[in-house]
């Protein structure tokens, strides 16, 4: 669904701002997981993560507020609600639930949660308004490839594989089987 929006240039910023929200959550979680010690120390990236979070939720209350149609928006944008009750619940009640777990993991956990699934919605917007009017089979073409790209870099990680570095050939073979088979 498309929203029509009052002010375009704004609308043009928040897709910028989101383009690079988004890369620094992927290059977040890249960071944290990806390789046996982390880029940057763990508590850095961790604040960072809520700081994205904040430019998500400020997002889409600058969107709420720049949409021509606020129930078209909601439409668009039922589930937000639902995921920011549960993350806020999660957060405020972390001691209360999970006794037994640290409270500080639990917190890390519902915000990359969160996080992860922004990430995923946007990128599937994005891709599904790249879409509209292209080739179908330049678009198959397209997301076959990208899904083999970002497989094999994803498998190059240090921690992608037990037995060591993976070569980039394998690496590549791996990710393309995987795209491809299924």
């Amino acid at each position: 669904m498309q929203i029509a929006y009052k002010n375009r240039l704004l609308e043009k910023a928040l897709i910028g701002v989101n383009a690079l929200a988004c890369a620094l959550v992927t290059a977040t979680f890249v960071w944290l997981f990806g390789f046996n010690k982390p880029v940057l120390p763990a508590k850095i990236l961790y604040t960072l993560q809520i700081i994205l979070l904040g430019i998500f939720i400020i997002e889409k209350i600058i969107r709420l507020f720049n949409a021509a149609s606020k129930a078209e928006f909601w439409r668009a944008n039922w589930f937000e609600i639902p995921l920011l009750v549960t993350l806020g619940i999660v957060v405020l009640e972390a001691d209360r639930w999970f006794g037994d777990i640290d409270s500080a993991v639990v917190r890390h956990f519902a915000v990359g949660i969160y996080l992860v699934i922004q990430v995923v919605i946007k990128i599937s917007r994005t891709s599904i308004n790249w879409a509209v009017g292209r080739s179908p089979i330049r678009v198959l073409i397209a997301s076959f490839l990208g899904l083999m790209v970002s497989g094999t870099l994803l498998l190059m990680l240090p921690r992608a594989s037990t037995g060591g570095n993976i070569s980039f050939v394998d690496a590549l073979f791996t990710a393309t089987s995987a795209v491809t088979t299924t």
